[in-house]
């Protein structure tokens, strides 16, 4: 397909407040860019996605009160 049929943008913060299983399955599909200092581009496609549902999901990051993780990734 030509580059003037896709729409080719940056995400924006706004788009990414969606509940997590949500978000999950809008991210799948998306190509991840990077430009690196000696100009070489890198790019990947999300294949795969993982949704956890808080607290009472005990592979959560805040599962029983835990915000350490959460809050570090939250801080960047």
């Amino acid at each position: 397909m030509p580059r003037s049929k896709l729409n080719i943008r940056r995400l924006l913060k706004e788009e990414l407040n969606k509940p997590c299983v949500e978000l999950s399955k809008y991210l799948l599909g998306k190509i991840l860019v990077r430009k690196l200092e000696d100009d070489t581009i890198l790019k990947g496609r999300i294949v795969e996605t993982e949704s956890y549902l808080g607290g009472e999901d005990k592979a959560s990051n805040t599962y029983n009160g835990r915000q350490v993780a959460a809050k570090l990734l939250l801080d960047y």
